[in-house]
């Protein structure tokens, strides 16, 4: 008898970064958003927390645009709003390079 390999376990976290000082996700980044989405979508994802740091230059407007474009691109893969919750980055990561045009996405099943 022939055993299946079993497949690679579903990725429930995403990072993505953001064109400097932009709401701006390059097409690479928004490939990944839409990986985040259809994952959402297979695992039936109860809650889908995308974290952006808490104080970017630019403010609250960017923040705010930058959860808007990520919302968006889920919004377009068939993923309802209601699954969408904005968090703060975690201070470890926010301390990263390049930590200031960063946010990660994580599918809660």
């Amino acid at each position: 008898m022939r055993v299946q390999p079993q497949p690679p376990p579903q990725r429930d976290f995403f990072v993505v970064f953001f064109a400097p000082g932009t709401i701006r996700l390059p097409p690479e980044a928004q490939d990944i958003v839409r990986q985040a989405a259809d994952t959402a979508v297979g695992i039936r994802a109860s809650r889908i927390e995308v974290a952006i740091p808490i104080d970017p230059p630019g403010g609250t407007r960017l923040r705010e645009g930058r959860f808007t474009a990520i919302q968006n691109i889920f919004s377009a893969s068939g993923v309802p709003p209601r699954l969408y919750a904005n968090s703060p980055l975690a201070t470890p990561a926010a301390m990263l390079l390049g930590a200031n045009d960063r946010a990660e996405i994580r599918l809660i099943p």
